[in-house]
């Protein structure tokens, strides 16, 4: 005998369906490949039980806020303090795993960027210092700059976990910690009025958040400097991942147009 279909059972399967659904829309995932990498990303930070999503209401057009002006500094005082805090690095031990052999990573870039992006580690070992992530990554990542009409000599990239790291998608927590400081420190030389971060551990680092970085996009965050200033923050995913999985890049592609509305006009900006 077929037994009959239980209606609260099939309403509560309707109703995780539907905010499953509404979840991979707020990510800008349309498409539903098999990769089973992605099933485990998604799945490990899946809303359970959300509940229904309501829309809201629209609004009247509201004029784009002024990015905060920050106190700039000339070129040449900033870069004697990133020199010093690369200087520094390169003797740091704070690691127990830290040997001669360890490759450490500064921040580089314009002193003065229109765009500070924040990514997680490099992973690997470049014999090139000028990599940023890995050959492949830069690749991308410098065609995701381009499209915002953002050059390589307009930006300053760096990383929350300064040594390179030897897994892919897996950044040392603990050490962004122990490089904490490091990274402060260069954001309070540069005190740029915008901010990326690309990456899991890069944005709780900065956002002081345990919120999951797919729940923190679409919106801008705050940062503030040590002297009171203040900085704009765009979460987004980092090369990496985008490189595993393109159907997320439509998703990247609208936090990458939200960081161009907020950009000054001009190099010189």
């Amino acid at each position: 005998m077929k037994k009959p279909v239980d209606p609260a059972a099939l309403t509560q399967v309707a109703r995780q369906t539907r905010s499953l659904l509404a979840f991979h829309q707020e990510i800008g995932l349309t498409d539903y490949p098999t990769a089973p990498g992605l099933v485990t990303f998604l799945s490990a930070r899946q809303p359970a039980a959300a509940p229904h999503p309501v829309a809201a209401p629209r609004q009247s057009k509201v004029a784009k806020p002024a990015a905060p002006e920050p106190i700039r500094i000339s070129k040449e005082s900033i870069q004697p303090q990133l020199e010093r805090i690369s200087q520094e690095l390169s003797r740091c031990q704070s690691c127990p795993e830290t040997t001669e052999q360890t490759i450490k990573i500064p921040g580089s870039g314009t002193p003065q960027p229109r765009l500070l992006i924040i990514g997680d580690a490099c992973i690997g070992t470049p014999s090139d210092t000028k990599v940023i992530w890995s050959r492949e990554e830069d690749e991308l990542f410098l065609k995701m700059m381009a499209a915002i009409g953002l050059s390589r000599e307009s930006i300053y990239v760096t990383k929350a976990v300064k040594c390179c790291q030897p897994a892919p998608l897996n950044p040392d927590a603990e050490a962004a910690q122990r490089c904490l400081s490091f990274l402060e420190r260069e954001l309070a030389a540069i005190q740029c009025p915008l901010i990326c971060t690309m990456g899991e551990v890069a944005t709780r680092l900065i956002l002081k958040t345990q919120t999951p970085m797919i729940r923190l996009r679409k919106r801008f965050h705050q940062y503030r400097y040590p002297h009171g200033n203040t900085a704009r923050v765009l979460v987004t995913f980092p090369p990496a991942l985008l490189l595993q999985h393109e159907e997320l890049k439509k998703g990247a592609w609208e936090d990458l147009q939200a960081l161009q509305r907020q950009l000054p006009d001009s190099e010189s900006a």
